[in-house]
């Protein structure tokens, strides 16, 4: 079974030696994990290298606390929230038409069981539903399709030994509900 991660970036199983090198969109900011408790966002970038972290102490809960850290980071650097009180198919219709803007599709919507029904009723059969316990309560992740999101490098198939970045922030919407 897939984690969160690995199902909205792109795996990307690099040669050893090899390094996570990716071209960023102009105008983009790229958010990465450089370590598993520091994310950082860049800027004016032409290319980022995702480093590989070392996981080998670190469970997928781990993983996914980091990645969840990331997309909250995206959609921050790049103003790409959608404030609501409830969530309702005009919210989610928001955050779709926010990714359209900048070019995309929604490919990815990640959520909370809690709010599972609301955001199911959303969903079409174009958009693929995650839920997942260590998504905020009070969010919804509105995502492009996984390879114009970000990466998640690996040397081979060594899980121990893997980077996670969104490579492109415009292509990650946070839909947050006022608590």
């Amino acid at each position: 079974m897939h984690t969160v991660y690995e199902r909205a970036l792109l795996v990307d199983e690099v040669p050893q030696p090899g390094l996570g090198r990716y071209e960023i969109d102009r105008g983009s900011v790229a958010t990465i994990a450089m370590s598993p408790t520091e994310v950082r966002s860049y800027r004016d970038n032409e290319e980022i290298i995702v480093p590989f972290l070392d996981w080998e102490e670190a469970t997928v809960e781990d993983k996914e606390k980091v990645f969840f850290d990331i997309l909250a980071k995206a959609s921050e650097v790049t103003l790409s929230i959608v404030h609501a009180e409830v969530f309702t198919n005009d919210t989610l219709d928001k955050a779709s038409a926010m990714l359209n803007n900048s070019a995309y599709v929604t490919g990815v919507v990640i959520t909370h069981p809690d709010n599972e029904a609301a955001v199911r009723e959303w969903c079409s059969d174009k958009e693929e539903l995650i839920v997942n316990e260590w998504c905020p309560t009070n969010v919804v992740y509105v995502l492009a399709p996984a390879p114009f999101v970000g990466a998640c490098p690996r040397p081979g198939f060594d899980k121990s030994r893997e980077g996670m970045g969104v490579i492109n922030s415009d292509a990650v919407v946070a839909v947050l509900i006022k608590a």
